[in-house]
């Protein structure tokens, strides 16, 4: 695995995000002390090259 083919994932003002090389998702979170509870996420399904 290398630098431009890492998972992401990054967390703002209540909104997730993240990649994978071949996929993306996006969604909703709230933060409960030291939890997290994701809200309804929207993610791509896009077939990946093995690798």
């Amino acid at each position: 695995m290398t630098a431009e083919n890492k998972p992401t994932i990054t967390w703002d003002d209540g909104q997730v995000s993240g990649s994978t090389p071949s996929n993306q998702f996006t969604g909703s979170f709230q933060q409960y002390g030291d939890r997290v509870q994701l809200g309804n996420l929207a993610m791509t399904r896009r077939a990946c090259a093995p690798p």
